[in-house]
């Protein structure tokens, strides 16, 4: 009498444990003997903690057919590689691979590539590596706008490449279901360098589309830096205009607020206040947080002599 479905059903599960049970005690065996090792124990974490990551074919191999539960499974080790570099060295050497391993075995994960696609790009500053990821998303799901929208703003933000931005933008704008921040972008003069401007709209609109805590996480984090570059340019370009029409040094930034110069000085993202720092003449912030490189800096002498 041939086995009832549910007995298929146990059986697969149970072949799929032990082929996991083997593929990790295979793993601790390993990572054993290279403990053991003196020479090899001074390796560093990193490149131990990933070292059983086979190559994609070998994958493929050692699935024998569960492509989608190992998929799975290397899927939620690459979020916890993810979270747990992410609140301490923000070292994401292996996060591509990682990412590459699991759309290999699932290739339909269309979330596995806008996570890796974004934190590439915005966590691990690997911007060839974000374009490859939303390449390949777009081979699978080629009418998908989100898909050029992102990849286009990666484009334009980071490589500076506004005419490979507009036509990312224009198609996005093309498919079923865009919103109409896609046209928007289609429609006007790309900017070719970082503005934390555009860098705002871009965040507000992924965090808008995304429930994923640990992406919304990082995704916070850079829209507050961006606000905080924000406020530092306005407060720096009312700054000059107020030295220039007084003919003075400023001495607070409590005097551009009496001046009409500004409406408010705001509260920065963290909840620090904004100040002059007499000793070098700088805007800064109580809540001691550093400027980032990732956008273009303006100084004093730039903003007044910006076109309009």
């Amino acid at each position: 009498m041939p086995p009832t479905r549910p007995v298929e059903s146990m059986q697969k599960i149970l072949i799929a444990v032990i082929l996991i049970g083997l593929v990790w005690s295979s793993h601790t065996a390993l990572r054993a003997l290279i403990v053991a090792d003196t020479a090899l124990a001074k390796e560093s974490a990193a490149q131990l903690e990933v070292l059983y990551l086979p190559q994609g074919r070998a994958l493929e191999f050692i699935s024998f057919g569960y492509r989608n539960l190992f998929s799975d499974i290397l899927w939620f080790n690459t979020i916890s590689y993810f979270g747990k570099h992410y609140v301490t060295d923000r070292n994401y050497g292996w996060l591509k691979h990682m990412c590459s391993l699991v759309t290999r075995l699932d290739p339909r994960k269309r979330h596995v590539y806008e996570f890796c696609g974004l934190m590439l790009a915005w966590e691990s500053s690997d911007y060839d590596g974000s374009i490859e990821q939303f390449n390949r998303a777009i081979e699978q799901f080629p009418d998908q706008w989100k898909l050029y929208f992102q990849r286009g703003f990666t484009e334009m933000f980071f490589k500076n490449d506004a005419d490979k931005a507009r036509q990312d933008f224009m198609k996005a704008a093309s498919l079923p279901g865009a919103e109409p921040i896609a046209a928007r972008l289609a429609a006007k003069k790309l900017l070719t360098t970082s503005e934390p401007e555009e860098a705002i709209v871009f965040l507000n609109e992924l965090l808008r589309q995304t429930n994923d805590k640990v992406q919304r996480k990082a995704l916070t984090k850079r829209l507050r830096e961006a606000r905080y570059e924000l406020d530092l340019r306005a407060l720096e370009k009312a700054m000059g205009e107020f030295e220039a029409r007084q003919g003075r040094a400023l001495q607070e930034l409590s005097e551009l607020k009496q001046a009409g110069m500004v409406r408010e000085i705001p509260t920065d993202p963290w909840g620090g206040s904004y100040f002059l720092d007499q000793s070098d003449r700088q805007i800064k912030s109580s809540s001691n947080r550093k400027r980032l490189g990732l956008y273009k800096h303006k100084t004093i002498a730039d903003h007044l002599t910006a076109t309009p």
